[in-house]
């Protein structure tokens, strides 16, 4: 994670880079694309195949989280209270669609 300093008059304030994290790929390949093009913005792919401790240790510190369809979801990674309570960085999850497909 990233940190820089603001000053604003006398005050200083820490901006932190925010962390958006999410598995594998997007709906939209051009999600990640464009969030890759933000400087603004850390952008991290987490991976299935890696450990849980490793995958925990970066969502443990992630501001956002997108959360696959549940089709292509795993365990523990469900966008549930489970989760919420292991991530007190976490401020926004989003998830793919509204289960109302056409």
């Amino acid at each position: 994670m990233q940190f820089g300093w603001a000053g604003k008059g006398d005050r200083m304030t820490r901006r932190v880079r925010p962390r958006l994290v999410f598995f594998d790929s997007w709906v939209d390949p051009i999600a990640e694309t464009m969030l890759r093009e933000r400087d603004d913005l850390e952008l991290v792919r987490l991976d299935y195949s890696t450990s849980e401790a490793s995958n925990d240790a970066i969502i443990f510190s992630a501001h956002g989280y997108q959360v696959q369809a549940r089709t292509e979801l795993q365990e523990p990674w469900f966008g549930d209270a489970a989760l919420i309570s292991r991530c007190p960085e976490l401020l926004a999850m989003s998830s793919t669609g509204a289960g109302c497909d056409y």
